[in-house]
């Protein structure tokens, strides 16, 4: 993580949530894997530039028709669909944590601050991603609480509507004020949703999907080597 300093700019902060896809594990090169080797019958390739269009779409359907019909493919979106997802299945196989992940979940882990996560997938689908990390990402090991937002009764709108991470942040044991929540997320949309949500956030930016940073975000940052925890005051729990 990045070098110390003892200013205290950035608010007090006594729980941390995590966003998952993209923001602790690289699911965009898998899926951009995925999405290509399905269409290279067709010698047609899903631009890099794409991505984060294709990313904003609720589902795998609404995706891959919008590829469907920018790159004039002769596939329906049902059998695109079917046939990304299975070969999902081994691309996935290959997914790694996004650069100095485990480091810092280790750090807030270590220190005893409370760790969640909030992703707007589904549980099954969070299952299906995480499965090679699965000690990691079981609940009481290192994380306190996981909200799948996608499938979740109490949340009816997933982000960037305020929705999921006001549900999480009320189901730490030690119910945090919201102010006192740090996020870390790496999409526009997902930054949205915390602020509004009344947390602060780093804006972990993949510079392959977004060019420019959530303006909302507290802090943006390249990647988690980068953070400094002592830009913060950290309170007890």
């Amino acid at each position: 993580m990045g070098s110390t300093s003892s200013a205290r700019v950035y608010g007090n902060i006594s729980h941390v949530l995590f966003d998952f896809d993209g923001t602790l594990i690289d699911t965009l090169s898998c899926y951009h894997k995925s999405l290509n080797r399905v269409i290279a019958e067709f010698n047609k390739t899903v631009p890099q530039n794409m991505m984060p269009e294709i990313l904003e779409k609720a589902t795998v359907l609404e995706a891959v028709d919008l590829i469907i019909r920018k790159l004039h493919l002769p596939l329906t979106a049902e059998n695109y669909a079917q046939s990304y997802e299975k070969d999902l299945k081994e691309t996935m196989k290959d997914v790694e944590l996004m650069p100095g992940a485990f480091d810092i979940i280790k750090y807030f882990h270590e220190r005893r601050i409370p760790i969640g996560l909030c992703t707007q997938v589904s549980s099954k689908f969070f299952e299906f991603e995480s499965r090679k990390f699965k000690d990691l990402f079981e609940v009481g090991k290192h994380f306190e609480l996981i909200v799948t937002a996608e499938n979740d009764p109490e949340i009816k709108r997933n982000k960037p509507h305020p929705d999921p991470y006001i549900v999480t942040i009320n189901r730490f044991k030690t119910r945090p004020k919201p102010e006192n929540v740090l996020v870390f997320e790496d999409s526009i949309q997902g930054v949205e949703s915390a602020i509004n949500a009344g947390a602060k956030c780093v804006m972990v930016q993949d510079k392959r999907i977004f060019n420019e940073a959530s303006a909302l975000a507290t802090l943006v940052i390249q990647s988690f080597k980068e953070f400094n925890p002592d830009l913060f005051n950290w309170l007890p729990s």
